[in-house]
């Protein structure tokens, strides 16, 4: 992400200057990508602000001064303000633009990306302005007075050319008028198209974004181009009822292709979210085209700005680069992961990918430590490679990329992503998780919840390891008998939303007979006692009880996010897509969770035995660990993050300021 430059040139005296200092203070600590320039005139009359504006400097390494050399005039004619403020300043014009072009030629041929964005000048410096055309930049105009003096100066030379100026006293009242009221008539709204990949794990993040962005700024509205999944899914509750409760909120159906491949091609996860989503382009086509078309014949004023699409709909970029719309990538997953997708295709292009286990690690930029072959995502070595490289390729296409994580976790990719010229502008907003928990409640009716509330409610304080593996993950019968095995040799209570293979499809389903697939006496010892069984639970809400110490997960981002909010340390057991990728990191870069397997993939023939569950389950309980107290200490930061001031926060902010300011 480039840093930029704001030139600031303000008329000497303490009522233009310190206001100006003051606000670009307010402007670097806003945003950390931003460094200022001032250009001090130095007034003709005796001034005891330089020490102030020394002070500044000393205390302040983004703001510097530039004194601009006095011209060579009488001082004579610099005896009223009026002359001060008019010849004096417009005298220094020379001298301010040799002072620009050079610093537009240093930022040009420096190799640290900053480039001078813009040049803002006081109402007494307007005259600067001939130096911003000149040199092709921006200029803004900063008002140290007020919106009624604002409406006064722009009032002032229409009155001037319809010469009607009148000032003696018995001439009548000035009407002027009040340019704030009209100014929120001119503001456009405009409307944000998001096309996420059918899926829990990329709906509903993007549900949350998407209520997040209309909660920050009235001028935004959403349409989510809902893509059916292949597969049966329960989300469609809770996207109506997201539909109903926001009205600014609207979902489209997509109509599926009516020439779509038989369902035999579509036994891989890659080809659902490859050849699947690619043959609803032409309707995603019509259906922006639409929108698009409706928005310029309105006389509301709404514009199609952008469109945001998810890891799996990249393909839909052609549409938008069509239509000429801007496109961003949401990903849902975090910054490591991407700094995996960028690095791909560079591999692939010196014919570098080693995927077997004896290859070597993998250097990655933007991951801590080199990356065993082990624990990449398996989509490299199961025939999907060339679709994920494909996937991959797209991300640089976009006009910036949204992450659901936050800088205070992922600060060393963030960083070298910031300082990379070839990446898109990378905005942290995470953490963006479901804490209503919605998703997981409309798959639950309310006794099932109460049933799983109450009995949390009668445990100790963090007695409760919760096992729970997403919405796509299961187990067989063996592997099952293990885990109730290694937990209860363990002796910790447990809450466990058991699911199991779909003989139908690949969607997992809550087990039909426990006594078929437990080992004998289980339920009798433990149900209700030391451990509850249940079917798909509600993991946000379960998370959030005081009664859960440890949770024994998947490693799903959403589910890693939910866990770091509310500080429950995670046992790792990642089972497909970047799972294992993310088990590796928590453990080895961030040293926020514990070890239990890092590179466990599901269909493979391994079994975890129950002792090798019993002291995860164990060790993740553990009441003082160095990791329960990382992850309390990245909860607090998480929410922090998220907060007015936050660094999310703020990068929301800078998303909205990018697609509203290029409209």
């Amino acid at each position: 992400m480039k840093t930029v430059e704001l030139v600031f040139i303000p008329s000497p005296g303490a009522g233009h200057l310190v206001p100006t200092l003051q606000f670009v203070k307010r402007l670097i600590d806003r945003n950390d990508r931003i460094s200022i320039t001032i250009l001090a005139i130095q007034s003709p009359s005796r001034t005891t602000l330089s020490s102030y504006t020394e002070s500044i400097a000393a205390s302040e390494p983004r703001i510097r001064f530039i004194d601009v050399p006095q011209p060579q005039s009488p001082q004579e004619m610099y005896k009223s303000r009026a002359k001060v403020f008019s010849l004096y300043i417009e005298s220094h014009i020379p001298s301010v633009k040799k002072i620009i072009t050079n610093l537009v030629s240093s930022s040009a041929n420096s190799s640290d990306s900053i480039r001078v964005a813009a040049l803002v000048v006081d109402l007494f410096c307007v005259s600067m302005i001939d130096v911003a055309k000149e040199l092709k930049l921006h200029s803004y105009l900063f008002l140290t007075s007020n919106a009624g003096y604002l409406a006064f100066m722009l009032h002032l030379p229409i009155l001037h050319e319809k010469n009607q100026i009148a000032v003696e006293e018995s001439d009548p009242d000035w009407s002027i008028p009040e340019r704030v009221k009209e100014q929120p008539r001119k503001m456009k709204k405009v409307e944000l198209v998001f096309i996420p990949s059918p899926g829990a794990g990329h709906l509903v993040p993007t549900l949350q974004f998407a209520k997040r962005l209309i909660d920050r700024n009235d001028r935004i509205s959403i349409t989510i181009l809902a893509i059916q999944s292949f597969y049966p899914t329960t989300l469609s509750s809770d996207t109506k009822s997201i539909a109903a409760s926001e009205p600014r909120i609207r979902f489209i159906d997509v109509p599926q292709p009516q020439d779509r491949p038989p369902q035999e091609m579509y036994k891989s996860r890659a080809q659902i979210f490859s050849l699947y989503i690619e043959s609803h382009v032409p309707s995603v086509k019509k259906i922006i085209t639409n929108l698009v078309s409706s928005s310029a014949n309105s006389s509301d004023s709404i514009r199609v700005a952008a469109l945001v699409v998810d890891l799996f709909c990249v393909s839909m970029i052609d549409v938008a680069k069509e239509l000429n719309i801007p496109s961003y990538l949401f990903l849902t997953s975090n910054a490591g992961y991407l700094a995996f997708m960028l690095h791909l295709p560079i591999l692939h292009e010196k014919n570098q990918i080693a995927v077997e286990e004896s290859d070597p690690d993998w250097s990655i930029p933007g991951i801590v430590h080199p990356v065993p072959p082990r624990v990449l995502p398996a989509a490299l070595t199961d025939g999907r490679l060339s679709a994920y490289i494909k996937l991959a390729s797209r991300f640089r296409e976009t006009r910036g990329i949204i992450v659901n994580t936050f800088v205070e976790l992922e600060t060393h990719a963030i960083t070298l992503f910031s300082n990379d010229d070839r990446v898109p502008p990378v905005y942290p907003v995470g953490p963006v998780i479901d804490l209503d928990d919605g998703q997981e409640h409309s798959n639950l009716d309310q006794a099932q919840r109460d049933k799983i509330i109450k009995w949390l409610d009668d445990q100790p304080q963090k007695s409760v390891v919760f096992l729970c593996f997403g919405s796509m993950g299961s187990f067989g019968a063996e592997q099952v008998k293990e885990i109730a095995l290694g937990l209860e040799q363990s002796g910790q209570r447990f809450l466990w939303s058991l699911r199991m293979p779909s003989p139908k499809g690949i969607v997992p389903s809550d087990c039909s007979n426990l006594e078929e697939v437990l080992p004998d006496g289980f339920l009798e010892r433990t149900n209700g006692k030391k451990g509850l069984i249940c079917g798909w639970a509600p993991q946000v809400e379960i998370l959030a009880h005081s009664a859960t110490g440890g949770f024994l997960s998947h490693c799903g981002w959403n589910s890693i996010l939910e866990s770091l909010w509310h500080g429950v340390p995670i046992a790792t057991w990642p089972m497909y897509a970047e799972q294992q990728l993310n088990a590796f990191r928590m453990v080895r870069e961030l040293g926020m969770a514990l070890e239990m397997r890092l590179d466990y993939k599901t269909g493979s023939a391994d079994v975890v035995g129950a002792d090798e569950i019993e002291k995860a389950v164990v060790g993740v309980m553990e009441k003082d660990s160095e990791v329960r107290k990382k992850v309390e200490e990245m909860g607090k930061m998480a929410r922090k993050a998220v907060k007015d001031g936050g660094s999310s926060f703020a990068s929301v902010g800078r998303f909205i300021e990018d697609v509203i300011g290029q409209n």
